[in-house]
């Protein structure tokens, strides 16, 4: 049985009935071709139906791999003794978390179970995210712009936690330096893509200043809000 190959129309001998290609180097050309006509096509379904489905799928396994982190090493923060998994975080010991991000990225979670007992205790531990906050801040060094910044920056953020209250709206703790500003309705990313330059330091608090101390924001701790941006409610209030 002869017919013309689909890629290079050449007429072959086929083997079977269903052989289309007259070698292995005339079917991946074609396809090459049919990709580079069809990718946005496709791309765009991907996008669509999906992106969300592997979204999904990345954050659970990342769960999964945390609570596994998290009962090797023991469950709770060293410092407070706090045990509730979604106010934990994993704390590099040697102070290099942001370069292990940049090089791990979402697969981070997924090497720390991949680590021996002896080097991930060796290497990491666990904090609350008011804790680990308190220690990242024990390591800033300030320079002498950076002062005048800083003071600028301090002399707002004043201003706008003593406009909505001193104390955590969730568990109450009152440490002035763990407070910090949340979304009540939980669209702070919504708002960031609104207000690109903004950021979350001085061009945020001018903005509110300015915009009359907006009714949809309230004061939480950090370990509060990190919570409530990780399961869309705090466990305090899930209590």
């Amino acid at each position: 049985m002869t017919n013309g190959c689909k890629y290079c129309k050449l007429s072959f001998k086929k083997w079977y009935s269903f052989q289309q290609y007259c070698n292995p180097m005339c079917r991946e050309l074609f396809y090459k071709d049919w990709m580079k006509v069809n990718r946005i096509k496709y791309k765009g379904r991907y996008n669509e139906y999906d992106k969300n489905y592997n979204k999904k799928s990345s954050q659970s396994r990342k769960n999964t791999n945390k609570k596994i982190v998290f009962e090797r090493l023991g469950n709770k923060c060293i410092i407070c003794g706090e045990s509730g998994h979604d106010f934990l975080n994993i704390d590099h010991i040697h102070n290099n978390g942001k370069v292990e991000r940049e090089m791990y990225g979402d697969e981070l979670y997924r090497r720390y179970v991949k680590l021996e007992i002896d080097e991930l205790k060796e290497n990491y531990q666990i904090m609350c995210w008011n804790c680990n906050w308190m220690k990242h801040k024990s390591l800033l060094r300030v320079g002498d712009r950076s002062k005048r910044i800083s003071e600028k920056y301090y002399d707002l953020r004043y201003i706008v936690i003593q406009h909505y209250g001193t104390t955590c709206n969730c568990c109450g703790i009152s440490y002035y330096d763990l407070l910090t500003i949340d979304h009540v309705n939980g669209d702070g990313h919504v708002f960031k893509k609104e207000h690109p330059k903004l950021g979350q330091g001085m061009g945020f608090f001018k903005w509110i200043i300015k915009n009359n101390f907006p009714k949809d924001l309230q004061i939480l701790c950090r370990k509060c809000n990190c919570a409530k941006r990780n399961s869309k409610q705090c466990p305090h209030q899930k209590d």
